[in-house]
């Protein structure tokens, strides 16, 4: 007798939640009850975990660039490469990537090479062994001058 009352009252409670889901369904929605959405939110689901990969691969490859960007950079300051090494190498860097667009944001009225050129200048400055040197920057700008007079007035990095 006891079980057939508890039955009967989750019968009732049931009926009670369906009665309400049907007349208001977005309470059901809101209360995560919409069971007949399942197939919806499992493609959701899918997607969302489909978009973090995507993402975390972007980041791997961007962290991977930032390495070997800092690896120019350190081999720049060491004097193991010229100042048109480096940003051919930079520019070899970027190319499979969205960072030219930027970079024609970034450097307006630039030819890419220059673009990419500054954009190396503009990383180099940020580097803290370069923070404390005051003719950092003007050395770099020269070697960046040397680069265009070298070019007859144009700055072709290699390919």
């Amino acid at each position: 007798m006891k079980d057939a009352c508890v039955f009967a009252f989750l019968l009732l409670i049931i009926a009670a939640v369906l009665g309400a889901a049907y007349v208001q369904p977005q309470w059901a929605t809101e209360l995560g009850l919409d069971f007949w959405n399942l197939p919806e939110v499992c493609e959701t689901m899918h997607e969302s975990l489909q978009t973090r990969a995507e993402l975390e691969e972007l980041i791997m490859e961007t962290l991977q660039r930032m390495a070997l960007r800092q690896e120019i950079v350190d081999e720049l300051l060491s004097n193991r490469l010229t100042f048109a090494e480096a940003a051919g190498k930079f520019k070899r860097l970027n190319r499979p990537t969205t960072i030219p667009r930027l970079l024609e944001y970034a450097y307006p009225g630039m030819s890419p090479d220059e673009a990419c050129c500054r954009n190396m200048i503009d990383v180099i400055l940020k580097d803290r062994r370069v923070v404390s040197d005051p003719d950092a920057e003007t050395r770099l700008h020269r070697a960046l001058e040397q680069l265009r007079a070298d070019g007859n007035g144009m700055i072709q990095l290699p390919d």
